[in-house]
């Protein structure tokens, strides 16, 4: 219960930064667009006006989406017990250089994503965990610290942006652990 508290927090604050830096964005963009037409005292409060209501809504409307019943259907995996998930939480698979969004899996014997239906790629994956020899942490774009790299033994490599990525590092090593 606590890993599901610690999922939703950081879909809040992943969801109020994505806000914070559309508001920015939006912000830039009014004061760029306003400028031309209005005294730049008038544009900057405009702007700004228009950039902090501009974050609230999108982070709102990101919170809405995480957490939405459409997207529980689509990622949901069926005809597996609940008492097979150990953990789950939304992530974003890397394939063919698209971050394909949906829900990954650590189950007791393997790592499932699942993509929702909003993707280019729609997709599943399955890992063993049997066939798994390390797991390591990236940073997306070299700065976000959410990457989460699962190594094969075959030599491939899975890349996955996940929330709590050191929760999801200590379970997979621990469920690897216990099936040898």
């Amino acid at each position: 219960m606590e890993y599901l508290r610690q999922e939703k927090k950081a879909q809040l604050l992943n969801s109020l930064l994505i806000g914070f830096i559309a508001g920015i964005l939006s912000a830039l963009f009014a004061l760029y667009i306003l400028h031309l037409t209005v005294p730049l005292l008038s544009a900057i409060s405009k702007s700004l006006i228009s950039g902090f209501f501009g974050g609230i809504i999108t982070a709102i409307l990101v919170f809405i989406f995480q957490n939405s019943r459409v997207l529980e259907t689509q990622t949901s995996l069926e005809g597996v017990p609940m008492d097979m998930i150990i953990y789950t939480g939304g992530a974003n698979h890397f394939l063919n250089r698209e971050g394909v969004g949906g829900r990954l899996y650590l189950l007791k014997n393997r790592l499932q994503f699942k993509s929702h239906r909003l993707n280019i790629q729609n997709h599943e994956l399955s890992l063993d965990l049997k066939e798994v020899q390390d797991v390591k942490f990236y940073n997306v774009a070299s700065l976000v610290p959410n990457g989460l790299s699962i190594y094969l033994n075959n030599g491939k490599r899975e890349n996955f942006v996940v929330n709590n990525r050191a929760v999801w590092k200590s379970l997979i090593i621990q469920a690897i652990k216990e099936l040898n």
